[in-house]
Protein backbone atom coordinates (compact mmCIF):
# COMPACT_ATOMS: atom_id res chain seq x y z
CA UNK A 1 0.00 0.00 0.00
CA UNK A 2 1.23 3.24 -0.23
CA UNK A 3 1.40 5.87 2.44
CA UNK A 4 -1.60 8.51 2.26
CA UNK A 5 -0.78 12.30 1.45
CA UNK A 6 -0.54 14.30 4.46
CA UNK A 7 -2.49 16.91 2.56
CA UNK A 8 -5.66 17.19 0.85
CA UNK A 9 -5.28 18.73 -2.78
CA UNK A 10 -8.63 19.12 -3.13
CA UNK A 11 -11.87 18.51 -1.28
CA UNK A 12 -13.40 15.04 -2.35
CA UNK A 13 -9.75 13.45 -2.67
CA UNK A 14 -10.20 9.38 -2.85
CA UNK A 15 -6.98 7.33 -2.76
CA UNK A 16 -7.81 3.74 -4.26
CA UNK A 17 -5.19 1.58 -3.60
CA UNK A 18 -6.98 -1.33 -5.38
CA UNK A 19 -9.82 -3.06 -7.28
CA UNK A 20 -10.48 -6.99 -7.88
CA UNK A 21 -12.84 -9.06 -8.80
CA UNK A 22 -12.43 -12.87 -8.44
CA UNK A 23 -14.29 -15.50 -10.29
CA UNK A 24 -16.05 -18.30 -8.80
CA UNK A 25 -13.70 -20.54 -10.78
CA UNK A 26 -10.75 -18.18 -9.06
CA UNK A 27 -9.78 -15.92 -11.92
CA UNK A 28 -8.73 -12.75 -10.28
CA UNK A 29 -8.61 -9.33 -13.04
CA UNK A 30 -7.48 -5.84 -11.40
CA UNK A 31 -10.64 -3.37 -12.65
CA UNK A 32 -9.27 -0.52 -11.48
CA UNK A 33 -8.42 0.70 -15.52
CA UNK A 34 -12.19 -0.11 -16.29
CA UNK A 35 -14.03 1.21 -13.05
CA UNK A 36 -16.03 4.38 -13.45
CA UNK A 37 -18.13 4.20 -10.43
CA UNK A 38 -18.49 2.72 -6.65
CA UNK A 39 -21.17 3.48 -4.69
CA UNK A 40 -21.19 1.97 -0.71
CA UNK A 41 -24.26 2.56 1.36
CA UNK A 42 -24.48 1.62 4.88
CA UNK A 43 -27.37 2.31 7.20
CA UNK A 44 -28.55 1.67 10.88
CA UNK A 45 -31.40 0.25 9.90
CA UNK A 46 -29.79 -2.71 7.86
CA UNK A 47 -28.31 -5.69 7.98
CA UNK A 48 -25.43 -5.30 6.20
CA UNK A 49 -23.67 -3.01 3.65
CA UNK A 50 -24.55 -3.22 -0.04
CA UNK A 51 -23.52 -1.35 -3.13
CA UNK A 52 -22.63 -1.34 -6.62
CA UNK A 53 -20.14 -1.11 -9.00
CA UNK A 54 -19.97 0.41 -12.61
CA UNK A 55 -17.48 -0.68 -15.82
CA UNK A 56 -16.67 0.18 -18.70
CA UNK A 57 -16.40 -3.35 -20.52
CA UNK A 58 -14.39 -3.19 -24.21
CA UNK A 59 -13.13 -6.63 -23.49
CA UNK A 60 -15.95 -8.94 -22.71
CA UNK A 61 -15.10 -9.05 -19.08
CA UNK A 62 -18.77 -10.80 -18.36
CA UNK A 63 -18.01 -13.89 -20.61
CA UNK A 64 -14.17 -14.07 -20.33
CA UNK A 65 -14.07 -14.03 -16.65
CA UNK A 66 -17.48 -15.32 -16.52
CA UNK A 67 -19.14 -12.89 -13.81
CA UNK A 68 -22.55 -14.60 -13.52
CA UNK A 69 -23.15 -13.21 -9.99
CA UNK A 70 -20.94 -15.45 -7.47
CA UNK A 71 -17.88 -13.16 -7.61
CA UNK A 72 -15.92 -11.69 -5.19
CA UNK A 73 -15.03 -7.97 -5.12
CA UNK A 74 -12.64 -6.56 -3.23
CA UNK A 75 -11.61 -2.94 -2.39
CA UNK A 76 -9.14 -0.83 -0.31
CA UNK A 77 -9.92 2.70 0.37
CA UNK A 78 -8.47 5.75 1.97
CA UNK A 79 -9.53 9.65 2.16
CA UNK A 80 -5.78 11.13 1.93
CA UNK A 81 -4.60 13.94 4.56
CA UNK A 82 -4.69 13.86 8.08
CA UNK A 83 -4.67 10.17 8.42
CA UNK A 84 -1.66 8.78 10.14
CA UNK A 85 -2.08 5.01 10.03
CA UNK A 86 -2.28 2.55 7.45
CA UNK A 87 -5.02 0.63 9.57
CA UNK A 88 -7.89 3.10 8.80
CA UNK A 89 -7.83 2.39 4.94
CA UNK A 90 -11.20 0.71 4.21
CA UNK A 91 -10.33 -2.54 3.54
CA UNK A 92 -13.30 -4.75 2.34
CA UNK A 93 -14.54 -8.12 0.81
CA UNK A 94 -18.20 -7.90 -0.75
CA UNK A 95 -20.05 -10.90 -2.67
CA UNK A 96 -21.47 -9.42 -5.78
CA UNK A 97 -25.09 -11.18 -6.48
CA UNK A 98 -26.14 -9.68 -9.50
CA UNK A 99 -24.97 -8.91 -12.95
CA UNK A 100 -26.58 -5.84 -15.51
CA UNK A 101 -25.82 -4.67 -18.61
CA UNK A 102 -26.65 -0.87 -18.02
CA UNK A 103 -25.97 1.04 -21.62
CA UNK A 104 -24.16 0.12 -24.79
CA UNK A 105 -22.20 3.05 -25.37
CA UNK A 106 -21.77 4.95 -29.03
CA UNK A 107 -18.76 4.18 -31.34
CA UNK A 108 -17.63 1.12 -30.92
CA UNK A 109 -17.86 -2.29 -28.88
CA UNK A 110 -17.59 -0.41 -25.74
CA UNK A 111 -20.53 -1.10 -22.70
CA UNK A 112 -21.35 -0.19 -19.06
CA UNK A 113 -21.68 -3.33 -16.85
CA UNK A 114 -23.43 -2.69 -13.49
CA UNK A 115 -22.65 -4.98 -10.67
CA UNK A 116 -24.40 -5.18 -7.26
CA UNK A 117 -22.86 -6.31 -4.32
CA UNK A 118 -23.04 -6.98 -0.38
CA UNK A 119 -21.15 -7.88 2.49
CA UNK A 120 -20.36 -11.66 2.99
CA UNK A 121 -23.60 -12.47 6.27
CA UNK A 122 -26.00 -10.85 4.19
CA UNK A 123 -25.30 -13.02 1.13
CA UNK A 124 -25.09 -16.17 3.37
CA UNK A 125 -28.27 -15.65 4.89
CA UNK A 126 -29.96 -16.36 2.10
CA UNK A 127 -28.80 -20.17 2.39
CA UNK A 128 -29.79 -20.47 6.05
CA UNK A 129 -32.40 -21.90 7.94
CA UNK A 130 -32.71 -21.96 11.84
CA UNK A 131 -34.48 -24.36 13.92
CA UNK A 132 -33.40 -24.26 17.82
CA UNK A 133 -34.27 -23.62 20.95
CA UNK A 134 -32.13 -20.39 23.25
CA UNK A 135 -32.71 -21.22 27.27
CA UNK A 136 -31.92 -18.81 30.26
CA UNK A 137 -29.62 -16.50 28.06
CA UNK A 138 -30.33 -12.76 27.51
CA UNK A 139 -31.22 -11.90 24.04
CA UNK A 140 -27.67 -9.96 23.32
CA UNK A 141 -25.96 -13.31 24.01
CA UNK A 142 -28.43 -15.01 21.52
CA UNK A 143 -27.61 -12.51 19.32
CA UNK A 144 -23.43 -13.32 19.46
CA UNK A 145 -24.26 -16.57 19.39
CA UNK A 146 -25.87 -16.58 15.95
CA UNK A 147 -23.47 -14.35 14.16
CA UNK A 148 -20.72 -16.81 15.30
CA UNK A 149 -22.21 -19.77 14.87
CA UNK A 150 -23.73 -19.09 11.31
CA UNK A 151 -21.18 -16.36 10.02
CA UNK A 152 -17.92 -16.44 12.01
CA UNK A 153 -18.77 -13.09 12.82
CA UNK A 154 -18.25 -11.22 16.43
CA UNK A 155 -20.97 -8.67 17.07
CA UNK A 156 -20.01 -5.66 19.47
CA UNK A 157 -23.34 -6.40 21.51
CA UNK A 158 -24.51 -4.09 24.32
CA UNK A 159 -26.50 -6.81 26.79
CA UNK A 160 -30.18 -6.87 27.21
CA UNK A 161 -32.24 -7.19 30.14
CA UNK A 162 -33.34 -10.30 31.48
CA UNK A 163 -32.74 -14.19 30.66
CA UNK A 164 -35.60 -15.21 28.03
CA UNK A 165 -36.45 -18.25 26.44
CA UNK A 166 -37.24 -18.61 23.03
CA UNK A 167 -37.80 -21.01 19.77
CA UNK A 168 -36.78 -20.21 16.24
CA UNK A 169 -39.02 -22.04 14.08
CA UNK A 170 -36.80 -22.39 10.60
CA UNK A 171 -36.27 -18.91 10.19
CA UNK A 172 -33.39 -17.20 8.83
CA UNK A 173 -30.92 -16.16 11.80
CA UNK A 174 -31.00 -12.20 10.13
CA UNK A 175 -34.64 -12.39 10.44
CA UNK A 176 -34.09 -14.16 13.90
CA UNK A 177 -31.98 -11.51 15.27
CA UNK A 178 -33.90 -8.70 13.90
CA UNK A 179 -37.34 -10.15 15.77
CA UNK A 180 -35.23 -10.18 18.85
CA UNK A 181 -34.23 -6.66 18.50
CA UNK A 182 -37.53 -5.45 18.59
CA UNK A 183 -37.80 -7.53 21.88
CA UNK A 184 -34.92 -6.19 23.40
CA UNK A 185 -34.32 -3.53 26.65
CA UNK A 186 -30.65 -2.61 27.63
CA UNK A 187 -29.76 -4.32 31.13
CA UNK A 188 -28.38 -0.89 32.69
CA UNK A 189 -31.25 1.52 31.64
CA UNK A 190 -34.22 -1.15 31.36
CA UNK A 191 -35.85 2.27 29.71
CA UNK A 192 -33.97 1.84 26.45
CA UNK A 193 -36.22 0.04 23.94
CA UNK A 194 -34.69 1.01 20.94
CA UNK A 195 -32.52 -1.60 19.80
CA UNK A 196 -30.76 -2.03 16.06
CA UNK A 197 -28.37 -4.22 14.62
CA UNK A 198 -26.63 -3.08 11.87
CA UNK A 199 -22.90 -3.46 10.16
CA UNK A 200 -20.97 0.08 9.40
CA UNK A 201 -18.03 0.69 6.90
CA UNK A 202 -15.29 -1.18 8.12
CA UNK A 203 -17.21 -4.53 8.75
CA UNK A 204 -18.23 -4.00 12.47
CA UNK A 205 -21.34 -5.58 13.34
CA UNK A 206 -23.43 -3.60 16.16
CA UNK A 207 -26.36 -5.12 18.66
CA UNK A 208 -26.60 -2.02 20.76
CA UNK A 209 -30.15 0.94 21.21
CA UNK A 210 -29.69 4.23 19.48
CA UNK A 211 -30.36 5.42 22.68
CA UNK A 212 -26.53 4.90 23.71
CA UNK A 213 -25.27 6.60 20.44
CA UNK A 214 -27.36 9.80 20.92
CA UNK A 215 -25.26 10.13 24.44
CA UNK A 216 -21.96 10.26 22.06
CA UNK A 217 -19.94 13.65 21.67
CA UNK A 218 -20.06 15.07 17.77
CA UNK A 219 -17.70 13.94 16.03
CA UNK A 220 -17.13 16.83 13.41
CA UNK A 221 -19.17 19.88 12.75
CA UNK A 222 -20.61 20.74 9.03
CA UNK A 223 -21.95 23.60 8.03
CA UNK A 224 -23.43 24.92 5.31
CA UNK A 225 -22.04 28.40 3.93
CA UNK A 226 -19.87 30.22 0.57
CA UNK A 227 -16.94 28.64 -0.86
CA UNK A 228 -14.33 30.04 1.63
CA UNK A 229 -11.11 31.36 -0.22
CA UNK A 230 -7.68 33.13 0.65
CA UNK A 231 -8.67 36.75 -0.17
CA UNK A 232 -5.24 37.43 -1.25
CA UNK A 233 -4.21 33.89 -3.52
CA UNK A 234 -8.28 33.18 -4.29
CA UNK A 235 -7.14 29.55 -2.68
CA UNK A 236 -9.79 27.41 -0.76
CA UNK A 237 -9.49 26.84 2.32
CA UNK A 238 -9.36 23.23 2.37
CA UNK A 239 -10.01 22.46 6.26
CA UNK A 240 -13.74 24.56 5.93
CA UNK A 241 -14.23 23.51 2.36
CA UNK A 242 -14.01 19.97 3.44
CA UNK A 243 -16.37 19.87 6.09
CA UNK A 244 -19.14 22.20 3.93
CA UNK A 245 -22.69 20.58 3.34
CA UNK A 246 -22.58 21.23 -0.28
CA UNK A 247 -26.30 20.90 -0.98
CA UNK A 248 -28.95 19.76 2.07
CA UNK A 249 -33.07 18.58 1.59
CA UNK A 250 -35.05 18.82 4.45
CA UNK A 251 -37.17 15.76 4.52
CA UNK A 252 -38.90 16.00 7.83
CA UNK A 253 -39.64 18.69 9.75
CA UNK A 254 -42.48 16.93 11.85
CA UNK A 255 -45.69 15.20 11.26
CA UNK A 256 -48.07 15.42 13.91
CA UNK A 257 -50.66 13.10 12.87
CA UNK A 258 -47.84 10.54 11.86
CA UNK A 259 -46.64 10.93 15.05
CA UNK A 260 -49.89 10.53 16.95
CA UNK A 261 -51.11 7.56 15.06
CA UNK A 262 -47.37 5.76 15.25
CA UNK A 263 -47.50 6.62 18.89
CA UNK A 264 -45.06 8.81 19.85
CA UNK A 265 -46.30 10.67 22.55
CA UNK A 266 -48.88 7.55 24.19
CA UNK A 267 -49.83 4.48 23.44
CA UNK A 268 -50.53 1.10 24.84
CA UNK A 269 -50.13 -2.68 24.34
CA UNK A 270 -52.36 -5.39 26.07
CA UNK A 271 -51.16 -8.98 26.86
CA UNK A 272 -53.72 -11.63 26.67
CA UNK A 273 -53.17 -14.53 28.45
CA UNK A 274 -55.36 -17.28 26.79
CA UNK A 275 -55.57 -20.11 29.06
CA UNK A 276 -55.90 -17.93 32.09
CA UNK A 277 -57.89 -15.67 30.57
CA UNK A 278 -56.49 -12.52 31.86
CA UNK A 279 -55.22 -9.39 30.54
CA UNK A 280 -52.73 -6.74 31.06
CA UNK A 281 -51.81 -3.18 29.36
CA UNK A 282 -48.75 -1.39 29.64
CA UNK A 283 -49.73 2.26 29.16
CA UNK A 284 -46.78 4.97 27.38
CA UNK A 285 -46.75 8.37 27.95
CA UNK A 286 -43.40 10.74 26.10
CA UNK A 287 -42.91 13.07 28.93
CA UNK A 288 -43.17 10.50 31.76
CA UNK A 289 -40.15 7.99 29.57
CA UNK A 290 -38.32 11.49 28.07
CA UNK A 291 -36.31 12.50 30.88
CA UNK A 292 -35.08 9.03 31.47
CA UNK A 293 -33.42 7.78 28.28
CA UNK A 294 -30.40 10.05 26.21
CA UNK A 295 -31.85 12.12 23.75
CA UNK A 296 -30.09 13.99 20.58
CA UNK A 297 -31.78 17.01 21.27
CA UNK A 298 -32.35 18.96 24.62
CA UNK A 299 -35.85 20.10 24.10
CA UNK A 300 -39.32 17.54 23.61
CA UNK A 301 -41.07 17.43 20.25
CA UNK A 302 -44.18 19.71 22.05
CA UNK A 303 -43.98 22.04 24.95
CA UNK A 304 -44.76 20.80 28.41
CA UNK A 305 -47.34 22.95 29.72
CA UNK A 306 -49.69 23.20 26.58
CA UNK A 307 -48.81 19.03 25.62
CA UNK A 308 -52.67 17.97 24.62
CA UNK A 309 -51.02 14.37 22.89
CA UNK A 310 -49.62 12.25 25.75
CA UNK A 311 -53.38 11.67 27.20
CA UNK A 312 -54.45 9.86 23.53
CA UNK A 313 -53.37 6.31 24.72
CA UNK A 314 -56.08 4.85 22.14
CA UNK A 315 -53.77 6.50 19.25
CA UNK A 316 -51.86 3.27 19.07
CA UNK A 317 -52.53 -0.31 20.07
CA UNK A 318 -51.19 -3.54 20.18
CA UNK A 319 -52.42 -7.08 21.23
CA UNK A 320 -49.88 -9.82 22.48
CA UNK A 321 -50.95 -13.20 23.21
CA UNK A 322 -49.37 -14.86 25.93
CA UNK A 323 -49.49 -18.33 26.31
CA UNK A 324 -46.80 -19.73 29.62
CA UNK A 325 -45.41 -22.93 29.06
CA UNK A 326 -46.59 -23.71 25.52
CA UNK A 327 -43.44 -25.05 24.44
CA UNK A 328 -42.31 -27.96 26.70
CA UNK A 329 -42.28 -26.06 29.75
CA UNK A 330 -40.69 -23.23 28.84
CA UNK A 331 -42.19 -19.97 29.87
CA UNK A 332 -43.38 -17.11 27.87
CA UNK A 333 -41.09 -14.35 30.07
CA UNK A 334 -40.43 -11.76 27.62
CA UNK A 335 -42.25 -8.63 29.10
CA UNK A 336 -43.04 -7.85 25.04
CA UNK A 337 -45.90 -5.28 26.38
CA UNK A 338 -43.90 -3.02 28.73
CA UNK A 339 -40.75 -3.23 26.28
CA UNK A 340 -43.03 -3.09 22.91
CA UNK A 341 -44.55 0.54 24.02
CA UNK A 342 -41.39 2.19 24.70
CA UNK A 343 -39.95 0.54 21.32
CA UNK A 344 -43.06 2.14 19.32
CA UNK A 345 -42.12 5.47 21.06
CA UNK A 346 -38.28 6.34 20.71
CA UNK A 347 -38.14 4.66 17.29
CA UNK A 348 -40.43 6.79 16.00
CA UNK A 349 -39.58 9.67 17.62
CA UNK A 350 -36.13 9.56 16.54
CA UNK A 351 -37.34 9.86 12.94
CA UNK A 352 -39.37 13.58 13.26
CA UNK A 353 -36.57 15.15 12.01
CA UNK A 354 -34.44 14.22 8.84
CA UNK A 355 -32.22 15.88 6.93
CA UNK A 356 -30.02 14.69 3.90
CA UNK A 357 -26.84 16.50 3.22
CA UNK A 358 -24.33 15.89 0.28
CA UNK A 359 -20.68 16.29 1.55
CA UNK A 360 -17.58 15.72 0.49
CA UNK A 361 -16.14 12.14 0.76
CA UNK A 362 -14.58 11.02 4.20
CA UNK A 363 -14.09 7.49 4.95
CA UNK A 364 -13.21 8.37 8.49
CA UNK A 365 -17.28 8.76 8.58
CA UNK A 366 -19.78 6.41 10.06
CA UNK A 367 -23.36 5.41 10.32
CA UNK A 368 -24.01 5.90 14.21
CA UNK A 369 -22.18 8.88 14.74
CA UNK A 370 -23.52 12.26 15.64
CA UNK A 371 -22.35 14.93 14.46
CA UNK A 372 -23.01 19.00 14.84
CA UNK A 373 -25.00 20.84 11.60
CA UNK A 374 -25.41 24.65 11.15
CA UNK A 375 -27.72 25.76 8.75
CA UNK A 376 -28.51 29.28 7.85
CA UNK A 377 -31.40 31.34 8.48
CA UNK A 378 -32.94 32.70 5.48
CA UNK A 379 -33.51 36.00 8.16
CA UNK A 380 -31.23 38.75 8.30
CA UNK A 381 -29.22 38.08 11.33
CA UNK A 382 -29.73 40.50 14.00
CA UNK A 383 -27.14 39.55 15.87
CA UNK A 384 -25.18 36.32 15.87
CA UNK A 385 -27.09 34.35 17.62
CA UNK A 386 -29.40 34.49 14.89
CA UNK A 387 -26.75 33.47 11.83
CA UNK A 388 -27.64 29.79 11.83
CA UNK A 389 -31.57 28.51 11.95
CA UNK A 390 -32.29 26.91 14.98
CA UNK A 391 -34.74 23.78 14.37
CA UNK A 392 -32.40 22.87 11.72
CA UNK A 393 -29.59 23.11 12.97
CA UNK A 394 -28.14 21.19 15.91
CA UNK A 395 -26.65 18.18 16.76
CA UNK A 396 -28.12 14.86 14.28
CA UNK A 397 -26.97 11.27 14.41
CA UNK A 398 -26.41 9.82 10.44
CA UNK A 399 -28.52 6.88 9.84
CA UNK A 400 -26.91 6.16 6.54
CA UNK A 401 -24.35 7.24 4.26
CA UNK A 402 -24.12 6.80 0.70
CA UNK A 403 -20.75 6.64 -0.36
CA UNK A 404 -20.06 7.75 -4.33
CA UNK A 405 -16.51 7.10 -5.28
CA UNK A 406 -15.65 8.22 -9.00
CA UNK A 407 -12.07 8.00 -10.52
CA UNK A 408 -10.61 10.88 -8.33
CA UNK A 409 -13.63 11.99 -7.26
CA UNK A 410 -15.32 10.94 -3.28
CA UNK A 411 -18.74 12.60 -1.83
CA UNK A 412 -21.22 11.44 0.63
CA UNK A 413 -24.77 11.53 0.81
CA UNK A 414 -25.76 11.42 4.64
CA UNK A 415 -29.20 10.82 6.09
CA UNK A 416 -29.04 12.64 9.72
CA UNK A 417 -32.01 12.41 12.09
CA UNK A 418 -32.60 13.88 15.37
CA UNK A 419 -35.69 13.29 18.40
CA UNK A 420 -36.23 17.25 18.81
CA UNK A 421 -35.85 20.59 19.12
CA UNK A 422 -32.34 22.54 19.89
CA UNK A 423 -34.42 25.65 20.90
CA UNK A 424 -37.37 25.50 23.20
CA UNK A 425 -40.81 25.83 22.01
CA UNK A 426 -43.30 28.33 23.70
CA UNK A 427 -46.23 27.28 25.65
CA UNK A 428 -47.39 30.70 25.14
CA UNK A 429 -46.43 32.96 22.45
CA UNK A 430 -47.88 36.40 20.88
CA UNK A 431 -45.84 38.49 17.90
CA UNK A 432 -45.98 42.71 19.37
CA UNK A 433 -46.31 45.31 17.35
CA UNK A 434 -43.02 47.01 16.31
Amino acid sequence: MQVPNDKILNPGDILIESLTIQSAAGATLDVKGQFVSINIYEDIFANGVSGFLVLVDSLNLLRYLQITGRETLKVTFITPGDIPTMDEYIDREFYIYKVTTDLKMAGGGKKLVRLEFVSKPVYENTKQRMSRSFKNMPYSEMVTTIMKDTFGVEVNACPTLGRRNIIVPNWNPMYTISWLTKRSAAEYSPEMCDYVFYENLEGVYQFLPLSLLKSKTPSVKYHHTPTARDPETGGIFMKKEFYNILSYTVNSRGDKMREIASGVYSNNAVALDILGKRANMEIYAYFSQRKRIPTISEHPLVPILSDDLSLNIGAYQKFFPKHSFRYDGIEDNDELELISTRRQSQMNAFRTHSMTIDVNGDSRRRAGEIVKIDIPSVENPKNKDDWFDPFLSGKYMITSILHEIGDGSYTMKMEVMKDGYDEKLSDQQSFEDT
